[in-house]
């Protein structure tokens, strides 16, 4: 499926953007990019097209020792220094009337966490009508520069606390790797991630995507390779639209390796 190329209003309060949240229907995503640090990305191995098969879990997952991505008690708007990542988060709208705003003025964590003192915090209105209307999205590089690769294939999955209020129920939960994110330059129809919605709640809940269980939207994006990159990604991203208020909270982010 062919996507027009939606105009975009990015707002950027670092070198990492938010994810979108939002309700989640079945449009293409948006197709440009979070702005990025200036710095030169990495070039893309010839065989980027076909990633590895991903382990699957006989049973459980469980956190990784070093699989924090961000609990916000920090304060600031960079994901945790473990295990080689060190991106910043960033945020993104469509250009035809989503809007949305952070209590804290900017992007950063608010108080009231899952169990702990602060979590990130976004609230608005997604607008609906159009492909281009793509809604809203904030996330996280996991490496600080323009299109970095950040080899995740020690972990097995990810999971988050969430939380919503309002009629927005639903956040997609995209990993984009070196095949969707158009900074890599492999793709030549870009943004559609790997990804799984999610249903929220009024009190915190957590939840839990298997690297394995992750598909693509069907019908469009250019390669369609058989599953995730694990070990060449570059973003994680919450995504909302759907033409909806929204008010969501998320917190403790974290990767997950197989149980023993």
């Amino acid at each position: 499926m062919t996507q027009p190329a939606p105009a975009l209003a990015w707002t950027t309060v670092g070198p990492l953007a938010l994810l979108v949240l939002g309700e989640l229907g079945c449009k293409p995503a948006p197709t440009a990019a979070p702005p990025a640090p200036e710095q030169s990305a990495p070039a893309a191995a010839a065989d980027s097209t076909t990633p590895p098969k991903l382990e699957v879990c006989s049973g459980e997952l469980q956190p990784a020792a070093d699989g924090l991505v961000d609990d916000f008690e920090d304060g600031d708007n960079q994901v945790a220094a473990l295990a080689g990542r060190g991106g910043t988060w960033w945020s993104a709208k469509d250009a035809l009337g989503s809007v949305f705003t952070h209590p804290t003025g900017s992007l950063l964590p608010s108080e009231g966490g899952a169990d702990s003192a602060k979590a990130m915090h976004v609230s608005g209105k997604t607008v609906t009508g159009s492909n281009d209307a793509w809604g809203i999205e904030i996330g996280a590089n996991f490496i600080n520069a323009r299109g970095g690769l950040y080899d995740a294939s020690k972990y097995a999955g990810l999971r988050f606390k969430a939380k919503a209020t309002g009629p927005t129920q639903t956040v997609r939960v995209n990993l984009g790797d070196v095949n969707t994110h158009a900074d890599t330059g492999v793709c030549t129809t870009c943004w559609n991630h790997f990804r799984k919605d999610f249903p929220l709640h009024e009190t915190w809940q957590t939840y839990t995507m298997r690297f394995a269980d992750l598909t693509q939207r069907d019908g469009w994006g250019a390669p369609r390779p058989a599953n995730l990159f694990a070990s060449k990604l570059v973003t994680v991203s919450f995504a909302l639209d759907g033409g909806k208020e929204f008010d969501v909270w998320i917190d403790d982010i974290e990767f997950l390796v197989c149980a023993p």
